[in-house]
This record gives C-alpha cells, sequence and structure tokens, in this order.
C-alpha cells in the first residue's frame, strides 16, 4: 500500500498543448448556488479571427460557503441569447440558447468540511467537456448560465475553458435546438410535435446531441423508458433507453443517501451522459426535414418528469482524411474523472477516437514515461468518423517510485 501512495502522488496525467497556443477564459467565479434559480456570468471569448482544434469546458463543483447540501439536485450550463426584446428598465431580456452541460449534484452528507470520509473543506470536482461544435458561440462576450435545482445550501461552480488553436475536425454549419425543456410522462406527446428542420445543401454530416434524464416519483428508478426519434415516413433513426447502470461506479464518492443505485441516465454526483448519433443517412440536405420526438414505455404509466435536449449539429466535410487522436489518458491518471482506476502500476489504459472521414483501422500507440525507453503498441480495429475505443496496453516498467516523472501516450 505504501508504493501505491507514492505512485498516486508522483504520476501526473499530461496530454500536453503549448501555453502559447492555448487561450484560458473565465466565466463563473467561485459563484455560490445556495437557492434554485439562475446564477449568470459573462464570459469574454476570443474573436473569431482564429480557428480552434479543440475548446474544453471545465465545470468545477465544490461546497458553498454556506455548506453542502446533502440531496441531489440538478445543475445546468447554458449559452444565452437577446431575443430582440427589453425590459422596463431597457435593458435586453436574454433567453436560453443552447446546453452545454447538465450536473447532478452529489449527496453531501460527508462533504461538509468535517474531513470524514477522506473529504476535505477544500474538495473540488471537476467535470470536463468538449465544446468544440460550440465555437461559433463562443465568441466575444457571451452571457453564461449555471441553473441551480436545489431547494436549500447549496453548492458552488466555477466555469473556465480552454481554447486550443488549431484546424477543427469538422467546421459546423449550424447548431439547431429541436426540443428542449421538462415535461412529465404523461402529457410528452401533448406538449412535442413534429419539427420542420431545414439542412442546410453544404451539410455532409448531421450529427444528434442528446441530453435527456428522468426524475420525480417515478421517473429515477424507472428503466424501460425509451426515446425516439422518427422521420416523416415512420422510419425509426434513434431508440435508446434512458437509463444508467454503474451509479455505484462514478468517481465522486463516498456520498450519502441512497448514490449508488442506478437511475435514468443519471447518478449523483456525476455528469448527465450526453448521447451523440449520426443521422446524416436519414436526413436530405437543402430541404426541410420533419422529425419527431417521443418517449416509449410499453403500457407503463408513470408519474415522471423527463428533462431533455436535442440539438442538431450540421457539418461540412471532414478537413482531414486521417485524423487519429490521443482523445484521453485513462490509467495511469490524476484525473478526478478515472479515480476508481487509479493510482495504478498495471496495464494503462488508453482512449484513441477518430475524427477523419477515412474509417480508421489501425493506430500505433507509443507511450511511456519521459526520458526513458518509449513502448508502442499496434492497434487495429474499425472505427467510424466520431467514434472511441478504450486501449487496454501491455504493462510497462516503472522505473522510479519516488521522482515526479511523467506518463505519456500518443498515436
Amino acid at each position: 500500500m505504501k508504493k501505491l501512495s507514492i505512485i498516486f502522488f508522483f504520476i501526473s496525467f499530461q496530454i500536453i498543448y503549448s501555453q502559447e497556443d492555448t487561450i484560458f477564459i473565465q466565466a463563473h467565479d467561485y459563484v455560490d448556488m445556495d437557492w434554485y434559480g439562475n446564477y449568470d456570468a459573462w464570459a469574454n471569448f476570443p474573436s473569431n479571427e482564429n480557428t480552434y482544434r479543440k475548446i474544453l469546458m471545465h465545470y468545477d463543483m465544490r461546497c458553498s460557503s454556506s455548506g453542502c447540501s446533502g440531496w441531489d439536485y440538478t445543475t445546468k450550463i447554458s449559452l444565452m441569447k437577446e431575443n430582440g426584446e427589453v425590459d422596463e428598465n431597457g435593458n435586453p431580456v436574454f433567453i436560453h440558447d443552447q446546453t452545454l452541460a447538465n450536473v447532478i449534484t452529489p449527496y453531501g452528507t460527508y462533504m461538509q468540511g468535517s474531513g470524514s470520509e477522506g473529504f476535505s473543506p477544500n474538495w473540488v470536482q471537476r467535470y470536463t467537456y468538449d465544446v468544440t461544435d460550440f465555437a461559433h458561440l463562443l465568441v466575444d462576450s457571451v452571457k453564461m448560465r449555471a441553473f441551480y435545482g436545489g431547494w436549500s445550501t447549496g453548492f458552488n461552480v466555477t466555469l473556465n475553458f480552454e481554447f486550443i488553436e488549431g484546424t477543427p475536425p469538422r467546421n459546423v454549419l449550424n447548431v439547431q435546438n429541436l426540443w428542449s425543456g421538462s415535461n412529465s410522462y404523461s402529457s410528452m406527446t401533448e406538449v412535442l410535435s413534429d419539427t420542420s428542420i431545414f439542412i442546410p445543401q453544404a451539410a455532409k454530416n448531421s450529427a444528434m446531441r442528446v441530453t435527456i434524464s428522468g426524475h420525480g416519483q417515478d421517473g429515477e428508478f424507472t428503466n424501460g423508458i425509451f426515446y425516439n426519434i422518427e422521420t416523416l415516413d415512420e422510419l425509426s433513426i434513434i431508440s435508446k433507453e434512458i437509463w444508467r447502470d454503474d451509479c455505484g461506479e462514478v468517481a465522486l464518492y463516498p456520498q450519502g443517501g441512497t448514490w449508488i443505485y442506478d437511475r435514468a441516465n443519471w447518478c449523483p454526483g456525476d455528469k448527465i451522459i450526453i448521447d451523440r448519433h449520426d443521422i446524416t443517412s436519414y436526413i436530405n440536405p437543402g430541404q426541410n426535414n420533419t422529425l419527431f420526438f417521443y418517449l416509449d414505455g410499453g403500457d407503463v404509466d408513470i408519474d415522471a418528469n423527463y428533462d431533455f435536449s436535442f440539438q442538431l449539429i450540421n457539418y461540412s466535410s471532414p478537413n482531414f482524411n486521417l485524423d487519429a487522436v490521443m482523445e484521453d489518458i485513462i490509467a495511469p491518471s490524476t484525473k478526478q474523472e478515472h479515480f476508481r482506476f487509479n493510482p495504478s502500476c498495471s496495464n494503462p489504459i488508453v482512449k484513441i477516437k477518430n475524427q477523419g472521414s477515412q474509417t480508421l483501422t489501425s493506430v500505433e500507440i507509443v507511450y511511456g514515461f519521459e526520458g526513458y525507453t518509449q513502448n508502442t503498441y499496434s492497434w487495429s480495429g474499425n472505427l467510424e468518423i466520431g467514434e472511441t475505443e478504450e486501449v487496454e496496453l501491455p504493462p510497462i516498467n516503472w522505473y522510479s517510485w519516488e521522482e515526479k516523472v511523467p506518463f505519456y501516450a500518443r498515436v
């Protein structure tokens, strides 16, 4: 156990970006969310003169200055936009534009600052999102909204962005917010209607970004409910169950309450999972396309609410034919989201991604410790654009238990 403790403190996670090529922007700065409502902050993003290979949004959550709630509440990060109206004071009125992130607060019983259960008064949990597809909206001054759905003290939000210069995998033509809101299961079909969507002629790829979760008396714990997308002629595009079966494995633990029980696509102290579906083959560019969204649970009648955001992203042609990416290093890592896999001195685990138009069938992965002999591993498989795969690499020599030797991995 002594050696494992040393590994935890001295092996560093590393995907390197030159500081000269990265711009850091802050929106919310240690903002307490102590009661139900919206907490707005302005972010001064770069102009649209440069292009960015990747844009990351880091959502840091901690206890508020007045304490930590013992309940699991919904939080949401959104982009706001002017609706063309002014209020009674002559100020522009802002409305919701795009949802970037949904995070559920943890049961904070053990996180009040007593130092119990492994939590210090300064605990913080980071949730990172790739928001590169929203680059055309993250320009100049933008109002950002953090929503807190809790009715008691409280949590704290800090929001930071990394703009990494370079050519993006694909240029985004537009992002359309198709369906967004919160409704009961019984009234969903009455509230929602078919949506006519114009797809630009230049669109070569289209993808649906789906964030949906169940809440309420039955909504949390009822499985077997599916969200569905169909075309006008009732051709099924998407059908997926709204459920997570890994709540007991989230990185932020231990918690109080019933945090280990699986739920309708959310877990206390973790992100609500965002699904991405390629729908290129189901739509016709240069014309209006009609899509339907509905929930289906068979003959069940449940007292449940569903919070949802369906965004359609249209892309031009990929900027690269071959574009293999080292998306993440899972182990060894000190990233909080990979806490359950670390510390580790066994097989390294990485995630690779294909961002090129060409199907990715083989990759050479180079990995090891800086300053020591590098290792190589040849991966083979079949990844289409946007797809990822976790790869377990062969074990390697650990050269030192005392020195701070960074681990690296690249394709």
